[in-house]
């Protein structure tokens, strides 16, 4: 390797302590995660902040389900193999920064229910194996909270969210 390449290539990334916002997807995603379980904590208690979170997230995931993931694979022009590397997949990432949020929030019926719906709209651009993880972590979030619920119209709310086949 010259110099003149190898001094391009330092160019070419830049090596830090932190993680940051702008190029690591799964940081910039747990941050939202992470304000909305605080802001579910007792000593805080601000859903209006958690259901703010739910929605960015949704718009994330919606964004990131109209993409291509690209393969874990990458080959030079000559052919040869240069580069294997995770991939992130959505319903990895949907799937626990959503069942992160829950837990701290099934609780709260109008926490449970923008989860609820944000998955069940993100559902439908997901590809089928995502849609049936996101479906799949809805219905646990829906029978956690139903097991939780204490006042009577809570669970009605509940039921009618779960289409009234449980409770």
């Amino acid at each position: 390797m010259t110099k003149e390449i190898a001094n391009s290539l330092r160019g070419a990334l830049v090596i830090g302590k932190n993680r940051t916002i702008n190029q690591d997807l799964e940081f910039s995603i747990r941050r939202i995660v992470e304000l909305a379980q605080r802001s579910l904590s007792p000593g805080i208690n601000d859903p209006t902040t958690a259901l703010y979170c739910i929605d960015r997230l949704g718009q994330v995931f919606g964004r990131l389900a109209g993409r291509d993931i690209p393969s874990p694979i990458r080959y030079d022009a000559t052919g040869q193999l240069r580069i294997l590397t995770k991939v992130i997949v959505i319903e990895e990432l949907a799937c626990n920064a959503f069942s992160a949020i829950a837990r701290y929030g099934t609780s709260d019926v109008d926490v449970v229910t923008r989860l609820v719906n944000t998955m069940g709209k993100l559902s439908l651009s997901f590809s089928p194996a995502a849609r049936d993880a996101i479906m799949a972590l809805s219905e646990q979030v829906l029978i956690a909270s139903e097991q939780s619920a204490s006042l009577s119209f809570e669970r009605a709310a509940l039921q009618e969210l779960s289409g009234g086949q449980r409770v």
